[in-house]
């Protein structure tokens, strides 16, 4: 079982929905302890984490600066500044990868 799920938010109505919403659920039911929500388009970064009812509680929320302890991963920082990223539309070329620079301490 996973601990951790990374949840990057497709821009388009539908998806954020489906993103934001209905996976969550789907991700409790499967017992996920740690959900993060990144929004690239809005510029945010959420960690929920999953209560004993089996429902996810929002965290951490961040839209810049760093956080310097993630819940659930001991020693990692993360960049939310960095999330702020131009969206390419669904027709357009993937020119490669988005990354979210983490930092881990020694």
């Amino acid at each position: 079982m996973a601990a951790s799920l990374v949840e990057v938010v497709t821009p388009t109505s539908r998806d954020e929905r489906r993103d934001g919403v209905e996976k969550r659920v789907e991700y409790a039911r499967f017992g996920i302890r740690w959900y993060w929500l990144v929004d690239p388009a809005l510029g945010t970064f959420e960690i929920l984490a999953l209560d004993a009812d089996g429902l996810y509680k929002v965290v951490t929320t961040a839209t810049k600066g760093r956080i310097d302890k993630v819940p659930g991963c001991k020693g990692l920082r993360i960049d939310a500044s960095s999330l702020r990223a131009p969206m390419r539309a669904p027709h357009e070329p993937y020119e490669g990868r988005r990354t979210i620079p983490l930092e881990s301490e020694p």
